[in-house]
């Protein structure tokens, strides 16, 4: 491949929403990439702002800017995505060069100016990436050889108007957003729109300006990631990675409702009684995590497992087994609520289902939950998830199974959730859920480490991390297991909310340069009226162990 790619940005004006120019700093600071702003005044800003001086500027719509300002005040967000900054003014954009363009939203052919088009053509774009509030003329797509790139969400470009993210907060029954990122080219003179991702996020079903900036912050990311990954690998082994995600795409039709008084006002009264029920129903029950487990021959029929009830304080999740003799060993999260930190306990179920109160095994001044076991060279090793003490950390059994020591952090400085190991082809593959902290502002998914060695402070990054970006099958449900040749690996599906099902994955293709994998199969809480989620799942020989979210009554 060429040093460097060229990228043309397509923007409304120089003024432009911080969560864009995030991602505009992130491309210019990549040495691969050479930009140029494509500045089309005639479109305007697009921008949604929402601020107190708006709430009069359009009657029509006089609810939902009043709504917004007040929002706004209430649930503020820093960094604010909203926030406006001149290109001009970032150190890494400024010297970028800018070309001036000139359509209006019912030009449909071409745009203006003979001078502006030998312009674009001089430039010879490898990638267009379109920050406008509209999409431009057809003919606008020959001058970029991989087409024109951009964020859409129910049909609509994520820049341009904020509406399909309102309505998914105010709709109770959607509690997921679906961003695509979405090439399109010209081919035979006809508009062709392929998929490079698909992400679904959990609404905020509170505040529409906490939603809009936690998607928009977590989008911020992916597209520079999809441009390095192209730069790295190269444009076939980046096109033969999209083909599953192209075999029958979905598009959506960007059916919502308009923002005016009328339409605004029934979708407020509904989501403001929405959220008196939800407060009416946590004052007489609470979401409360417990293990159901069977022992025998493998069974999916869940209705039929032995419930293990915590107290009424607390909560079971994460179950992990380990088997000696004929007793199963079940080490688990354990989380008073009033403490609000969890710490490791081990419960011991015996060959007749028999089982005790869990003991605690392992606490620290941080939470610890998701005690991954392994087995390595006669010895057994735990790795609990330490996310909020940035570290992976391994800890060694040496009096089992209560007693466990410190052995070593095996990656730090990183927010880390669900580390689960793999050992395939004589590598240790380490699969964790990411999420974006000041030490490393990595995007949030599910991310790939090796090394062939476990006791190793020196584990490489795969080179396609992170390797499943979308909520629905990116942070870890559980340990892997084997069906036949094959290595399938549990996920939560948090697309609804957190922990609200599992995805079964198999693994298509590991290794150093490549990561493929397909859901197969899923768990949803449809057995039981009363569970609201399940989150993890593990098998053993004859022991089957799944966690539920469950409401009990409080009186």
């Amino acid at each position: 491949m060429k040093e460097k790619i060229k990228i043309g940005i397509l923007v409304n004006d120089n003024l432009l929403p911080s969560w864009i120019i995030s991602m505009l700093e992130n491309l210019a600071n990549y040495p691969k990439c050479d930009l140029v702003i494509i500045l089309n005044k005639d479109l305007g800003t697009g921008s949604n702002r929402g601020n107190f001086f708006s709430v009069f500027s359009k009657p029509d719509f006089l609810l939902y800017h009043f709504y917004r300002s007040v929002d706004r005040m209430i649930f503020s967000h820093s960094p604010d995505a909203y926030e406006q900054k001149l290109i001009e003014r970032i150190s890494s954009l400024k010297n970028i060069p800018q070309i001036k363009v000139n359509w209006t939203l019912s030009d449909h052919t071409d745009i203006n100016g003979i001078e502006e088009l030998t312009e674009i053509q001089t430039y010879n774009f490898d990638f267009i990436i379109n920050f406008s509030s509209s999409f431009p003329p057809l003919s606008f797509y020959n001058y970029s050889k991989n087409g024109i790139w951009s964020y859409q969400v129910k049909g609509a470009l994520l820049t341009s108007d904020s509406s399909p993210i309102i309505w998914d907060v105010f709709d109770r029954r959607n509690y997921r957003t679906n961003i695509k990122l979405i090439k399109q080219t010209i081919r035979n003179r006809s508009l062709i729109s392929e998929i490079i991702m698909n992400v679904h996020y959990t609404v905020d079903k509170i505040s529409l300006n906490r939603n809009i900036n936690r998607t928009y912050w977590k989008v911020a990311k992916l597209l520079p990631q999809k441009i390095r990954e192209y730069c790295e690998n190269g444009a076939e082994v980046f096109n033969k990675s999209l083909q599953n995600l192209n075999v029958n795409p979905q598009f959506s039709s960007g059916r919502y409702n308009s923002l005016k008084n009328i339409d605004f006002f029934v979708a407020f009264f509904r989501f403001s009684l929405a959220l008196l029920i939800s407060k009416l129903r946590r004052f007489y029950y609470f979401d409360q995590w417990i293990l159901l487990f069977r022992l025998g021959p493998e069974s999916n029929d869940f209705s039929k497992f032995v419930k293990i009830l915590p107290p009424q304080d607390r909560f079971y999740a994460d179950p992990f087994i380990y088997k000696k003799g004929e007793d199963y060993y079940i080490f688990m999260e354990e989380l008073i609520f009033k403490q609000n930190k969890g710490f490791i306990s081990v419960l011991k179920i015996d060959k007749n289902g028999n089982y005790k109160e869990p003991v605690k095994v392992l606490e620290t001044d941080y939470h610890l939950s998701y005690p991954f076991l392994l087995e390595h060279k006669g010895e057994l090793y735990m790795i609990p998830e330490s996310g909020d003490n940035k570290t992976i950390d391994l800890y060694r059994c040496f009096d089992f199974p209560l007693k466990w020591e410190y052995e070593m952090t095996l990656i730090n400085n990183i927010k880390a959730f669900d580390s689960t190991i793999l050992c395939h082809n004589g590598i240790f593959w380490l699969f964790t859920y990411i999420v974006p902290s000041d030490n490393r502002p990595l995007s949030q998914g599910l991310y790939i480490f090796f090394s062939d060695n476990l006791l190793s402070t020196k584990w490489k990054s795969h080179p396609l991390n992170p390797v499943v970006n979308d909520g629905i099958f990116s942070r870890p449900g559980g340990d892997f297991f084997n069906f036949g040749k094959n290595i399938y690996r549990p996920s939560q599906d948090c697309s609804k909310r957190y922990g609200y099902g599992i995805k079964i994955n198999k693994i298509i293709e590991l290794s150093e340069t490549k990561y493929e994998e397909r859901a197969v199969d899923s768990i949803y809480p449809d057995w039981d009226k009363k569970l609201v989620g399940v989150h993890h799942i593990r098998t053993l020989e004859n022991l089957r162990i799944i966690d539920a979210e469950i409401k009990r009554r409080r009186f």
